[in-house]
């Protein structure tokens, strides 16, 4: 397991271009987090806030907003 880095492209679900971003991959991680802004400069809308329990036992807030992700080789 561990982490490693990827290109990935994000977008909006109804088409459109998709924008580049580096990310570092947790293997082990069940959800993706991306900038706020650079999802909204996309037009890609929140539509709900989900809590989340850390580690270290606090609890985050964070807004969820479907996106279509692809992969750059």
């Amino acid at each position: 397991m561990g982490t490693f880095s990827v290109t990935v492209g994000i977008g909006t679900l109804y088409g459109g271009e998709f924008t580049q971003f580096e990310a570092l991959v947790d293997a082990v991680a069940t959800h993706t987090v991306l900038p706020a802004e650079s999802l909204t400069r996309l037009g890609v809308q929140p539509i709900e806030t989900i809590s989340f329990e850390l580690a270290d036992d606090r609890i985050v807030e964070y807004c969820w907003q479907p996106a279509k992700v692809g992969h750059f080789c």
